[in-house]
């Protein structure tokens, strides 16, 4: 079920998440963290979070990567 939710919040990326090892909880606050980057007033903490979870997350690059308008709210 969260696979459904992170493609269609993320632009069908989902498939970087199925085989990481990751905890659903940690997942849903992944997906939830890379939202939060195209925010102004949310990507200070969204990026703390992110860069603590890079460890456990090995696909976490290719998968903001692909995330829909991620890349360019970093820009």
């Amino acid at each position: 079920m969260l696979g459904h939710v992170a493609a269609s919040g993320l632009g069908g990326t989902s498939t970087f998440m199925l085989n990481t090892g990751v905890s659903e909880q940690d997942k849903e606050l992944i997906i939830r963290h890379i939202d939060e980057l195209k925010y102004a007033d949310l990507r200070d903490n969204a990026l703390l979070e992110l860069s603590r979870q890079r460890e456990h997350f090995t696909e976490l690059a290719p998968f903001i990567w692909h995330s829909v308008g991620t890349i360019a709210a970093l820009l």
